[in-house]
């Protein structure tokens, strides 16, 4: 594994590419809303794609905003935004990706051994299910 050491922390947040796909698709709708009033004269549709750009790019500037770590890993256990679980209470990890279509989502699923359930989405963060869970393998031996 890459760069893991124990003595260190592995912080997890919104992932950079994910901020960027959000700002064209501002870039986009703000695009066709502008050729749609001076280019077709179309003032309903341009109006409507004004409000959807707009609450686009409300979502986008709080996704800007957002650089709270998500997961926090570290050799003691695993912190979920603000929830801290110890490697001992763990008994089971797993990442979970739920097809709609042609797009999915993946969400880290935690089970304590109280039987208590934790469950947050990674879709976005900047970390693959897959290195997610090979990463706390690493810590939690």
């Amino acid at each position: 594994m890459e760069n893991l050491n124990k003595n260190k922390e592995v912080k997890i947040g919104i992932s950079k590419f994910s901020i960027g796909f959000d700002f064209i698709i501002v870039i986009i709708i703000f695009g066709i809303a502008f050729y749609s009033y001076f280019g077709k004269n179309n003032i309903k549709i341009s109006i409507f794609l004004v409000i959807i750009g707009t609450l686009n790019l409300i979502y986008y500037l709080r996704k800007l905003s957002d650089t709270e770590t998500k997961i926090l890993i570290n050799s003691r256990g695993i912190n979920l935004e603000s929830k801290f679980i110890s490697w001992d209470e763990v008994k089971d990890i797993n990442v979970e990706r739920l097809s709609s279509g042609k797009t999915y989502s993946e969400y880290l699923n935690i089970v304590t051994k109280k039987n208590k359930f934790f469950d947050i989405e990674i879709t976005e963060l900047n970390i693959t299910g897959n290195k997610l869970l090979k990463t706390i393998e690493f810590y939690r031996k």
